[in-house]
């Protein structure tokens, strides 16, 4: 629904929460079939309808997207929507107008802000997708970019020294937690950081596992 009317041709996906199911059934490379069976599309009809069949029992995360008007997309996202078999679950979303970023505040073990540019990965509160960076104002103010609209997970690292490359190595320090682009800065996630620090291995525990393997 968009205006209180039903959406013609909206796109309609499905994620099955607490799953990752293309890393599961297709470990080593994206495949089609699985892809429909994981994440499966559907395209909404006259009244508004997307239809899904033979789905997994369980909870589910519902995200639906159309163009609307100048170029601007319609979207919104839904979570713990309960399927259960043998039984038809019906389910209303209303779409609107969405930003594509986020806004979050890092704050440091000392409590005080971080300010400058740091790493973060993100993606749907069930996996990461993709690595970007970003800079925080004096306040530890940041924005990110996300693909659509729905709940993400985000960690964010920083350290002294210039992150340059993924994996980071520690020390570093990360602040994880949730964002949503559908909420105003005022409303801004709050990330605390913990410090990661560097994993040493003295020479009687490597003579330990030396023994043990033999």
């Amino acid at each position: 629904m968009a205006d209180g009317k039903p959406v013609d041709g909206a796109a309609v996906t499905l994620y099955l929460e607490n799953a990752n199911l293309q890393d599961v059934w297709a470990r080593g490379g994206p495949n089609k079939a699985v892809s429909d069976a994981a994440y499966p599309l559907a395209t909404t009809d006259g009244h508004g309808i997307g239809r899904f069949e033979n789905l997994l029992p369980g909870r589910y995360r519902v995200l639906a997207a159309t163009a609307g008007p100048s170029g601007s997309e319609l979207a919104a996202a839904a979570i713990d929507i309960p399927v259960q078999v043998g039984q038809t679950t019906n389910f209303r979303l209303k779409i609107f107008p969405q930003a594509n970023s986020a806004s979050f505040t890092v704050i440091q073990e000392d409590n005080r802000p971080h300010v400058g540019m740091g790493a973060d990965q993100f993606g749907p509160v069930d996996q990461i997708q993709a690595s970007s960076s970003a800079s925080l104002d004096s306040s530890g103010l940041g924005q990110i970019s996300l693909p659509h609209v729905g709940l993400w997970r985000l960690d964010f690292m920083f350290r002294n020294s210039p992150i340059t490359f993924f994996p980071i190595h520690p020390p570093y320090f990360q602040a994880s937690g949730k964002v949503d682009e559908n909420l105003p800065t005022e409303y801004a996630s709050i990330l605390r950081g913990a410090g990661f620090e560097a994993d040493t291995v003295s020479d009687e525990k490597l003579d330990h596992l030396h023994d043990t393997m033999l």
